[in-house]
């Protein structure tokens, strides 16, 4: 039989598993969306993500070559009614 722990060492040792789960979600999370990235930077397609107010959030570099440009900075924030052609 070994020791018993008192509930202050139960209480650090949950804590400890708590913080270690976490980090190894994190660390998921961040390798998944690093796939994701991945794979919307090397669509040969346009992918852009667009806020609620239509606003442009993300565009992958196959929608920046269609606005002829290779700079999210001069898209992203604004509206994505500002690039869609008025006949469209």
């Amino acid at each position: 039989a070994g020791r018993r722990w008192t509930p202050a060492e139960q209480s650090f040792a949950v804590s400890v598993a708590n913080l270690v789960s976490l980090m190894l979600s994190w660390r998921a999370q961040a390798q998944s969306e690093a796939a994701l990235r991945a794979i919307v930077e090397s669509e040969p397609e346009c992918v852009k993500i667009v806020a609620a107010d239509g606003r442009l959030l993300d565009m992958n570099p196959a929608g920046l070559r269609l606005l002829d440009t290779d700079r999210e900075s001069e898209v992203v924030g604004r509206p994505v009614a500002d690039f869609v052609h008025p006949e469209d």
